[in-house]
């Protein structure tokens, strides 16, 4: 009923366009979360997202579950302080999946896709007769599956959450010492210095028996030129740069000014216009709507439905006909979605005082950064932190306040608010699940801060894991589960 993508987050593998507020979406979630904690022996104290209707129902439906199974959870371990389950809504942050990600694995998913740990990489643009014949093979289905997982990938295990800048100096370095290790590659080009990764790709093109290498370091020079052709094509640094600003910057004249330029640039994708175009409306709401900015910069944007996270993920957002969205109806198209955004995840829907934008930061953003490097990711590229983090300080440290995220109480036994309070120095484990969806950069987060915080685990699970696509048909559900039509 879930599946483990790493040992530290799951997925419940849930369509995109499904609901919580169903009840075959709500039964599934609680039936799922029920055979996490029973896999991990686990009673939770369970704590929700008190302004989220969803987020509620389903601790509901846990609670009463957990309750009537009181005996299959019954683990011999009634003195020990439970772990919390904290139950939330992905509508309390839209800005993370909004955002383009430079970190390996999360950049996969928002450029390729990633479904549960299956990537499809993309074949490259048809250049001469070689070229051709990977077009050919693509379309006929041939585009080249692999599996990205941190278990059975040690390569992947180490890089997964490096910048994309890093990543491709530890493939550098692994493709040298692959050339170290097997002396026959010494002769006929294998002296080859790698200034490109153009130059990585032909090595391993040339030396076929590198994919038998255990670390399969093949596959990810290939991914990694796979993601450096989209970068290039589309803008995507200056894309990212301007969306980082939106983010954790405040500074509506210049934010209007860089948005209203690359929604005029034709190298950016619709995809990326359209996610412009939701930061300025979620930081910018009330002056937005004020001065009628947000809804000039909708008119900017395609009148044509938005493709759905079914069809070609990699290109989103580029010519062709729009895959059908939930119930096979297409998804509303690009102009209508920042409306459809602030309708479902706008200030009004939040939990209030929640620091979505990191106000309080005064961050400084390097200026005409061209080239990429560990530090300009840092500064420049990855300014924003998902509110995950900020939940996860406060609730290790006891301070998660419990009028916004209070306990649901069991029926029976020792109330679980009771016993969270026994906790002086927070919970030595947490589950944060996400009605709605999760993202691989939240579980870069949980990776980092279950590093940093030894005391404590945390485990990160979704209803589905989301990348901007698969985000935009989400919003498209719950709208309309929200205001069904007539």
């Amino acid at each position: 009923d879930f599946f483990a993508l790493s040992p530290t987050s799951f997925s419940l593998n849930l369509p995109p366009h499904s609901s919580a507020i169903s009840t075959p979406v709500a039964d599934r979630t609680r039936d799922g979360l029920f055979a996490l904690l029973l896999a991990l022996k686990k009673k939770p104290a369970i704590r929700y997202q008190a302004c989220s209707k969803d987020a509620e129902h389903i601790a509901a439906l846990l609670t009463q579950h957990l309750d009537q199974q009181e005996e299959a959870l019954d683990f011999g371990r009634g003195d020990d302080a439970p772990p919390v389950l904290l139950i939330i809504d992905r509508a309390d942050d839209p800005v993370t999946p909004l955002l383009n990600q430079w970190t390996y694995q999360a950049m996969v998913h928002e450029l390729v896709g990633i479904r549960n740990n299956m990537v499809d990489i993309p074949a490259a643009p048809s250049t001469g007769e070689r070229g051709a014949e990977a077009a050919g093979a693509a379309a006929a289905g041939g585009a080249q599956s692999v599996v990205l997982s941190p278990v059975t990938d040690p390569f992947f295990r180490q890089t997964a959450y490096s910048d994309f800048g890093s990543l491709h100096d530890q493939i550098h370095a692994k493709l040298g010492e692959l050339k170290r290790a097997n002396p026959e590659l010494a002769g006929g080009g294998g002296n080859m210095a790698f200034g490109s990764i153009a130059e990585m790709q032909k090595f391993v093109e040339r030396y076929p028996e590198l994919n038998k290498t255990k670390d399969n370091v093949s596959k990810h020079v290939n991914l990694l030129h796979a993601l450096s052709r989209m970068v290039d094509a589309h803008s995507i640094m200056e894309v990212s740069e301007v969306e980082q600003q939106l983010a954790a910057v405040q500074d509506h004249k210049a934010a209007h000014k860089q948005v209203s330029d690359l929604l005029a640039d034709t190298k950016v994708r619709d995809l990326d216009k359209l996610r412009l175009v939701c930061l300025y409306a979620l930081r910018y709401q009330k002056e937005g709507i004020d001065k009628g900015t947000i809804a000039a910069f909708s008119r900017l944007l395609p009148a044509r439905p938005v493709p759905s996270s079914s069809s070609s993920s990699a290109s989103p957002g580029g010519p062709g006909a729009a895959a059908p969205g939930a119930g096979g109806q297409p998804l509303p198209h690009y102009c209508k979605f920042p409306e459809i955004l602030l309708r479902v995840c706008g200030a009004a829907r939040r939990t209030p005082s929640n620091d979505l934008f990191n106000r309080g930061v005064n961050a400084v953003v390097m200026q005409g950064i061209k080239g990429f490097s560990s530090q300009a990711a840092e500064n420049a590229y990855m300014l924003h932190e998902p509110l995950l983090l900020r939940l996860l300080k406060a609730l290790d440290k006891a301070k998660l306040p419990q009028d916004k995220y209070p306990y649901r109480p069991y029926a029976s036994g020792k109330a679980a608010e009771e016993a969270g309070r026994a906790l002086k120095r927070g919970p030595a484990e947490v589950m944060v699940f996400i009605v709605g969806g999760a993202t691989y950069a939240e579980a870069r987060v949980v990776a980092k801060f279950n590093e940093e915080n030894r005391h404590v685990r945390v485990l990160l699970g979704g209803s589905t894991f989301l990348n901007s696509s698969s985000f935009f048909e989400s919003l498209a559900a719950r709208a309309a589960a929200l205001h069904p039509p007539a």
